[in-house]
């Protein structure tokens, strides 16, 4: 039977574990480890493994082998534990109401979230829970389109823990917003006098949302871009952006094209043809409750369902308006949008 979890199946767990932490810590300091925040998540993740399969040896194995250390191995877990304990104990005397350590887990953060936040600020979705699967094969074809562009969909769901559904919502608001990101940037990049505090800034959204997805070759890049930035080294920049370009450029194409692949996944169609066909005055609802709950995607959406029925030249203008507000994040200025909406009937 292959892979018995014996002795000699733990053992290989803690070698590779090892090896791995060897390898690439090959010539990294401290600084640079605290710095490379997946190198750092990584690394933890390594000795926190290392530390569990070590303790799944059998007694007789580690008798026999009394020179290693096996409680301070045992221990790695804990001390890594107590480092962020401490951390969290200062947050809290802070004020804070609780504390999440990187890298944060969707799970984690939803179950906080709906613990804290009140019961009128919680809106669920019921139709949600329907969840439909994606096959193996399916994934393994997805998984290989991706890592020709540079994306690792694992690296992904490890910060997801194995939501497929979320990874692809993450991929819809990865191209939501980056076809206009690059246009901003491609504008920076060509002013005559270049603003490299709003480039240092754009790469730090940038790094962030490329890591979300397991682009990691274009978190990297952003993240160079970004620390050479505050070090105000334009010809680095000039120099690194036909690689950005190149890489934003694969990732958003490979984006879009998993969005579409992935349609059926997260898609009844049917369930799409029922949401076609609510009343207007259904949709207006929904709509109020987004705007409220400064839900712009889900807002947009509902103003897209209401302008495929008859509607007026004033009601069309008027919703045009509010889908700017909403795309500037001004909700505020979209409820008094919606109030006036309301008033026309």
């Amino acid at each position: 039977m292959d892979n018995v979890k014996n002795d000699r199946y733990y053992i290989q767990k803690i070698r590779n574990d090892l090896q791995f932490i060897v390898q690439h810590m090959k010539d990294v300091d401290i600084e640079e480890l605290n710095a490379n925040e997946i190198l750092l998540d990584s690394m933890l993740f390594r000795m926190i493994q290392l530390s569990e399969n070590a303790k799944k040896l059998s007694d007789e194995y580690k008798e026999k082998r009394g020179y290693i250390p096996w409680n301070a191995m045992y221990g790695l877990r804990n001390r890594i534990a107590d480092v962020t304990k401490g951390i969290e104990q200062t947050f809290l005397r802070e004020g804070f109401c609780a504390y999440l350590s990187k890298p944060v887990m969707w799970s984690k953060l939803e179950d906080l979230l709906m613990k804290y936040l009140r019961d009128d600020l919680v809106f669920i979705r019921e139709d949600l829970k329907e969840e439909q699967k994606i096959k193996d094969e399916e994934f393994k074809q997805l998984k290989g389109q991706l890592k020709e562009n540079d994306i690792k969909i694992e690296e992904g769901l490890r910060l997801l823990d194995g939501d497929f559904m979320q990874y692809r919502k993450l991929m819809e608001f990865f191209t939501e917003y980056q076809e206009e990101y690059m246009r901003q940037m491609q504008q920076l990049m060509t002013q005559n006098e270049v603003k490299v505090d709003e480039i240092t800034r754009m790469m730090h959204t940038l790094k962030s949302n490329a890591k979300a997805i397991g682009a990691i070759h274009l978190y990297e890049i952003a993240k160079e871009m970004e620390d050479r930035g505050k070090q105000k080294d334009m010809e680095y920049i000039m120099s690194a952006y036909d690689l950005l370009k190149l890489e934003w450029g694969r990732v958003f194409k490979a984006s879009r094209e998993f969005i579409e692949q992935t349609k059926n996944v997260l898609f009844d169609q049917k369930k799409e043809e029922e949401k076609d066909k609510q009343s207007k005055e259904e949709i207006k609802e929904k709509l109020k409750i987004f705007i409220t709950r400064y839900q712009a995607k889900e807002a947009k959406e509902q103003i897209q369902y209401y302008r495929k029925g008859k509607i007026s030249e004033e009601e069309r203008n008027i919703l045009k308006e509010m889908e700017i507000r909403i795309d500037q994040l001004d909700f505020d200025e979209a409820e008094i949008l919606m109030k006036r909406w309301e008033g026309m009937e």
